[in-house]
């Protein structure tokens, strides 16, 4: 992995040219400040993405990982107009396994007015969220460590798509489980002074460790052939 140097924070510069890349997203202005581009959110965000991935292989030493970077141009395929430039960055330590979308993840996103990170499956596959359904009914006592790990991590709202229907006899604190197509665990905080030095670093690091019971969990319910080094 080439060397970079250590994260010490985002700047102003950093968000100035995020706002102005909302207000001005086209080619000939991200040509234009293209340096800035570099100099003041993708060197920086390298820093970040390279230290949380270093990090999060050591939460979870079995397995292998790699920096993974949003791009800043919009995949074309799926999106039409004149706004050709995400505003935003996101990274996530990539396991090496195949269909990493639907394991359990750790991530960073920076956007112009926030910030988030946290935990959880891209794209949960079906076969996963049954799994989990089938977990909670067969080891309550097993899950209700999980819910109260959950719980006490509480930089983070549990989010997902819920489902309509709902499962008679479950307690509303296992029904926000027990519903959900997708799942996943996130902090949204707003642009503060953390941004601007390693505090922000250090407070994501202490909050995937808080949530780390739940991310092993999560990956306990993939197939096989999905958790293997």
């Amino acid at each position: 992995m080439e060397k970079t140097a250590p994260f010490s924070g985002f700047t102003q510069d950093t968000i100035d040219f995020l706002w102005n890349l909302r207000l001005n997203n086209n080619r000939a202005w991200f040509e234009e400040h293209k340096a800035e581009y570099r100099r003041h959110l993708f060197d920086p965000f390298t820093s970040l993405s390279k230290e949380l991935t270093e990090f999060v292989s050591g939460l979870d030493p079995n397995r292998l990982f790699n920096v993974r970077i949003s791009r800043i141009y919009k995949d074309m395929r799926y999106y039409h107009g004149d706004a050709i430039y995400q505003d935003h960055l996101w990274t996530a330590p990539k396991p090496a396994v195949e269909n990493w979308k639907t394991v359990p993840m750790f991530y960073f996103q920076l956007r112009p007015e926030a910030y988030e990170y946290g935990m959880g499956y891209f794209d949960a596959a079906a076969e996963t969220m049954d799994a989990l359904r089938a977990r909670i009914d067969a080891n309550p006592a097993e899950f209700e460590a999980v819910r109260k790990a959950a719980e006490k991590a509480d930089a983070f709202a549990m989010l997902g798509y819920l489902y309509k229907k709902k499962y008679a006899g479950k307690p509303p604190e296992i029904a926000q489980w027990y519903q959900r197509k997708e799942l996943y665990f996130q902090a949204t905080r707003p642009i503060d002074e953390k941004v601007f030095s390693r505090a922000l670093l250090e407070q994501v690091k202490a909050d995937f460790t808080s949530i780390l019971p739940v991310y092993q969990y999560l990956w306990s319910l993939c197939p096989q052939e999905k958790v293997s080094r």
